[in-house]
């Protein structure tokens, strides 16, 4: 009986600790980040305090994906990769579930990348690009391990075309457009880089209701007029993803950022 005891209290332990969550924490990681964006070093440094302070933290992916957006504005985009591969297999939660949006959304646009620079290997060949990516894996000239990934980290085939100048003989291949059919404008790592951190998530969370089961619903507004949308974390809306609503805040994300709210 004293061992069962002892087991059960042990396993009690363990979970709650498990569900601890510095919110505290992350609030101020964020209102730091969200205050000096382009102080990358003070926040990198903030975020490495998180995380050695916190290292089982539920909320740490979403401190960690902070971390590798300002690794990636000042140049260290190999770190910030290994951060983002990193949630591709995480335990299956909501924060997670959202970390691993994120990572296939920034590491598809660093494979965006590598089929541009295969893309500019054969035109410096050609003098013009494929009507096809496939000849980018069957060209002479482009050698094995140059050769881009087929697929999006989505899994989807890139949306390729060719779109030069159609009444000028010889012009059809002097351009293209390419992306992830997930990720659309925002395929390009530049123009995602540049974009403000969270801009393009624009819902509010205006309230949290009464537990529903052991989850928390929350009702977000929404650019369109008297449209409001409730979801559960770990749940979608259209433009949006609820990962977690604790205590003191609400935190979503996009394809491109997290956004941290205080608890309406």
């Amino acid at each position: 009986m004293r061992r069962l005891l002892s087991a059960f209290l042990i396993c009690g332990f363990c979970v709650a600790s498990a569900d601890a969550a510095n919110e505290a924490g992350l609030l101020k990681v964020w209102n730091q980040h969200m205050a000096t964006p382009q102080d990358h070093e003070a926040v990198i440094k903030a975020c490495a305090f998180f995380i050695t302070d916190n290292p089982s933290d539920p909320l740490k992916p979403i401190v960690q994906d902070i971390e590798a957006w300002h690794q990636f504005q000042s140049g260290r985009d190999k770190e910030a990769s290994q951060t983002m591969s990193a949630h591709l297999t995480g335990t299956p939660d909501p924060v997670n579930e959202g970390a691993s949006l994120l990572a296939k959304s920034w590491l598809t646009r660093i494979d965006r990348e590598n089929v541009v620079a295969a893309l500019q290997k054969y035109y410096r060949n050609e003098v013009g690009y494929p009507e096809s990516l496939d000849a980018l894996y069957t060209h002479a000239k482009i050698p094995a391990a140059l050769h881009p990934p087929k697929t999006d980290r989505f899994g989807k085939p890139w949306v390729y075309q060719l779109n030069g100048t159609q009444k000028i003989s010889g012009f059809l291949n002097q351009k293209y457009a390419l992306s992830s059919s997930e990720l659309g404008d925002f395929s390009d790592l530049k123009k995602a880089l540049a974009a403000p951190y969270a801009s393009q998530i624009v819902v509010k969370p205006l309230q949290v209701l009464p537990l529903l089961g052991d989850v928390t619903p929350v009702k977000f507004s929404t650019p369109e007029k008297n449209i409001t949308v409730l979801l559960t974390p770990g749940k979608s809306g259209k433009d949006f993803y609820l990962a977690y609503a604790g205590a003191q805040i609400i935190v979503v994300c996009d394809r491109m950022h997290w956004k941290v709210f205080p608890k309406p």
